[in-house]
């Protein structure tokens, strides 16, 4: 049995239809990324899940029961959802903040008890903001604010957590540090969703991403076979290559202008270190690019992230590019770095003129 599973989930305000349609299960431990474009339907999609926006048809089972079966203070025993942005009137301190997520687990008039603020403090100092307990939330900044509410979400202590863009007013490394806390928390047993448009960060520490788009699942699986060509082309009119860097072996994306292609094939040779500045204003420039089948690892793995390919036989090169220490010879021009200095070379590549 799953830990949550929706079915048919949809969504209409007005006339509009926000969600249609989707389906999604979670068990327990996954770290899933929701992605995809402004206006696509990702927080509304989380709010849906947890109840925070009515449903207009589908189902939502926690542990297998129908959440519409569950009051709100089981509900909330089972999630914790952070919002984007956290706004009060009342001079609340961070402490005070954290420790409002103990309300499910008391009466309506119990205060809360020394283990309870043993918990906050806890998980305050998990997210580095124990220091700040006393401070009004108002005087906190938009980073230190997201900790606090980070804090609080957990001091909730439920298996399954909602986040919605917790990193939106962070610095880069804290955002990588929410990160890397999520994942250790997933390890752990936790299953957290959390909203992120950063794509590639996503990437590296989910376990599995889903992309939406207009209110459908485009695409729900591991980030290589989520983040494709086709869905950031079809999701976010992005052109670009999706490819592992060979240095750290992450998941990396170049995106790019789509060239007005030339149709002129280049050949490219040799293991030159220019080899990838070269292949890459080829691609940039609209050149069909190739290579021999004995060539270098290093210029057919440049070669094929920028969509070479191995030439054919019996087919002929309109043009080589030699990097190599063996001079080429052929019926086709022939530019050789050691003769034609590179700057000009790409010049010229970047000019059409080859």
């Amino acid at each position: 049995m799953s830990l949550l599973q929706a079915s048919n989930l949809s969504v209409t305000l007005g006339e509009k239809n926000i969600l249609t349609d989707c389906r999604i299960s979670a068990e327990k431990g996954e770290f899933i990324g929701i992605i995809g474009p402004n206006g696509a339907g990702k927080s509304t999609f989380l709010k849906t899940l947890c109840g925070l926006i009515p449903k207009t048809s589908g189902t939502v089972f926690l542990h297998g029961q129908n959440t519409d079966d569950l009051s709100d203070k089981e509900q909330a025993k089972q999630i914790a959802f952070m919002q984007q942005e956290f706004q009060t009137t009342f001079a609340y301190t961070a402490e005070e903040i954290v420790l409002s997520a103990r309300y499910p687990y008391l009466s309506w008039w119990e205060r809360e008890q020394s283990k309870d603020k043993e918990l906050a403090h806890q998980y305050m100092a998990y997210t580095g903001v124990l220091h700040l307990k006393d401070k009004p939330i108002q005087t906190l900044s938009g980073g230190e604010k997201q900790r606090v509410i980070l804090a609080k979400v957990l001091t909730q202590e439920t298996p399954i957590l909602f986040l919605d863009e917790p990193t939106a007013s962070l610095d880069l490394p804290y955002q990588e540090e929410i990160f890397r806390l999520c994942q250790t928390l997933c390890h752990e047993g936790k299953t957290i969703f959390i909203v992120c448009h950063d794509l590639l960060m996503a990437a590296d520490y989910c376990s599995r991403l889903v992309m939406l788009h207009d209110g459908h699942f485009v695409a729900d699986g591991k980030a290589e076979n989520v983040l494709t060509e086709k869905n950031l082309e079809t999701v976010f009119s992005m052109n670009a290559l999706v490819y592992h860097d060979p240095l750290t072996g992450k998941l990396s994306l170049f995106s790019y202008k789509k060239p007005d292609r030339r149709k002129k094939m280049v050949l490219v040779k040799g293991n030159n270190t220019a080899i990838m500045t070269i292949i890459r204003h080829l691609f940039l420039s609209g050149y069909d690019i190739s290579f021999d089948k004995n060539e270098s690892e290093l210029t057919s793995l440049a070669a094929r992230i920028f969509h070479g390919r191995e030439l054919p036989e019996g087919s002929d090169p309109q043009i080589i590019i030699n990097t190599g220490d063996n001079a080429v010879t052929a019926l086709v021009p022939v530019y050789d770095v050691k003769t034609t200095p590179l700057d000009e070379l790409l010049v010229k590549i970047d000019h059409g003129t080859l």
